[in-house]
């Protein structure tokens, strides 16, 4: 009988060691879960302040009647934006940034600050375009009727 004690405890101390593994396990994986959760919810409230705090406003749409368009939009929230990070959709096309010269209130800047001004040309447009959509990095878009003035 002293055989079946000893492998009881020793089968107790195998089932213990595997709990205390195992827990180990489960705890890392939930700590790693509630860091994970934790950034997930920090970004998302990044990215509703960015939004909140984004606006843009389209003053002005012409097309020379020829080849060139001309769109200013004025930065009107209160973060700087990217002009890299802008998108132009042009009738619904998406145009590319090597298509389009960009200048912020004169400069080949990237930066485009609080309550500046970006003027993008694009010279390739060969049919008349009826509306244009200036589209931020958070989302936020400004649409516009173009003018014809040649």
């Amino acid at each position: 009988m002293t055989d079946r004690g000893f492998s009881t405890s020793g089968s107790l101390l195998v089932i213990f060691i595997g709990l205390f593994v195992a827990l180990g396990t489960i705890t890392t994986v939930l700590s790693n879960t509630g860091e994970r959760v934790t950034e997930a919810s920090e970004d998302k409230l990044d990215r509703q302040s960015a939004v909140k705090e984004t606006q843009i406003n389209i003053t002005e749409a012409t097309w020379n009647g020829t080849t060139t368009l001309e769109i200013r939009v004025n930065n009107t929230g209160s973060v700087p934006l990217s002009v890299n990070d802008t998108t132009v959709l042009v009738d619904g096309e998406h145009v590319p940034h090597t298509n389009l010269d960009t200048t912020v209130e004169g400069s080949d800047t990237d930066v485009w600050g609080l309550e500046q001004q970006l003027v993008v040309v694009d010279t390739d447009q060969t049919t008349e375009p009826t509306r244009v959509k200036i589209v931020t990095r958070s989302g936020v878009a400004a649409t516009a009727t173009v003018e014809v003035t040649g």
